[in-house]
């Protein structure tokens, strides 16, 4: 992605790349920090949409959400005529019915899903500075907020639950 692309999808790739090689250390340094029953496993499948049903899990959907240009914030970095952004978001699921004598299948998930959030958060931003393409390319990767999502099911149906990850990669002109 050279600076200032207009094309979203290089900084997704970026992203994308990274979990690949680095978000299984993370999950293990995660899963390391408690000594409980909670099993983290590594992110099944990364997609670029949404299907109704994801054939395996931990899932997880990166996708732009929105460009722009920040002129303001120029002034901020050593005067750069405009920096351009890219607001990508990182959708995380999972679905279980797992209990254990400490936790119930709803707490469980949630405390899965807290861990695992950690470790995609780690991994991110271990390496905020995104090199996509050459030796000068670069970006800036900024979380903004995580939230969790509860999604409704049909009767005995396994549980489920989302976190979003929303970012902000800045590249310069």
């Amino acid at each position: 992605m050279a600076p200032g692309t207009i094309n979203p999808g290089d900084a997704v790739n970026a992203l994308r790349t990274i979990i690949n090689s680095d978000y299984a250390t993370y999950r293990a340094a995660a899963a390391a920090l408690y000594s409980d029953s909670v099993v983290l496993e590594d992110i099944g499948g990364i997609y670029r949409a949404f299907f109704d049903r994801f054939p395996v899990q931990p899932w997880l959907v990166i996708i732009p959400i929105g460009s722009g240009y920040d002129y303001e914030q120029a002034d901020h970095v050593g005067g750069l005529p405009g920096l351009r952004y890219h607001d990508i978001q990182l959708h995380l699921g999972l679905w279980g019915n797992n209990q254990t004598t400490a936790y119930t299948p709803q707490e469980y998930l949630e405390l899965k899903m807290e861990r695992q959030m950690l470790a995609l958060e780690n991994t991110l931003t271990a390496k905020p500075k995104l090199t996509i393409s050459g030796t000068d390319n670069a970006a800036r990767l900024f979380i903004d907020d995580v939230e969790y999502v509860d999604v409704a099911v049909e009767d005995k149906a396994p549980l489920q639950i989302r976190a979003i990850l929303n970012t902000r990669i800045w590249t310069a002109p």
